[in-house]
């Protein structure tokens, strides 16, 4: 099954990835600051980890629901659909099984925000159209309207029906084929402030 559009660049502007950048940023530089052997490394480097894959998924999340997702990933699970899920808060983790939530409210704001944005199209139009203003101005008044109209709209729609196609598109993708193991984990990524994660040695 062809994957849908998930979570894309603009997309992960919107839910502010740029801010986990910024602070996956500072985590590497306390790392690299550190004294050696400090304590210090290990804390900002648990937050470096914390914001790595914040800076991947949306936000950042508890290490057990990290995990999860990162073998789901392994195990051939569409990664940007979880993202996009983890980012609105709609994924969670029970007993190594990922949850999505598809409560009927949700459902029901969509609907809601393809309403409003049709009704407010359709009186913005009416208004236009039978203003008594020039045609120039009228158009441009037309164009910012609906770009600013779209731009809502393009935002309710991250957060109401995109994810819920995305909950019906991974249950189709099904489960993945092994069971979480927590005895499986691996760290997220090679810790920055060493130069070789076999030999832990300090850049």
């Amino acid at each position: 099954m062809k994957s849908a559009r998930w979570f894309n660049r603009l997309d992960r502007i919107i839910a502010g990835l740029w801010w986990w950048q910024l602070r996956r940023y500072l985590a590497e530089k306390k790392i690299n600051l550190a004294p050696e052997n400090s304590c210090d490394i290990d804390i900002a480097y648990r937050e470096w980890k914390r914001y790595e894959f914040a800076c991947k998924s949306g936000r950042p999340v508890d290490d057990q629901l990290a995990t999860t997702v990162e073998n789901a990933i392994r195990a051939g699970i569409d990664s940007n659909a979880l993202s996009l899920l983890i980012a609105n808060r709609d994924i969670s983790e029970i007993n190594g099984t990922l949850k999505y939530r598809t409560s009927g409210w949700l459902k029901g704001l969509g609907l809601l925000s393809r309403v409003a944005f049709f009704a407010s199209a359709l009186l913005f139009s009416s208004l236009l159209a039978f203003s008594p203003i020039p045609l120039i101005p009228k158009l441009m008044a037309f164009v910012v309207v609906f770009a600013l109209l779209i731009a809502a709209a393009y935002v309710l729609e991250l957060y109401t029906n995109l994810p819920l196609a995305a909950i019906i598109y991974l249950e189709k993708q099904g489960s993945p084929p092994n069971p979480v193991s927590t005895e499986n984990v691996i760290s997220l990524h090679v810790h920055p402030a060493f130069s070789s994660a076999k030999d832990g040695i300090r850049k």
